[in-house]
């Protein structure tokens, strides 16, 4: 699935905070 850069970017935040 393509997704905008700026929900890709959300996804990424969400995922390094879980990570943190």
């Amino acid at each position: 699935l393509v997704k905008s850069p700026r929900i890709l970017r959300l996804e990424t935040l969400r995922i390094l905070e879980m990570g943190l």
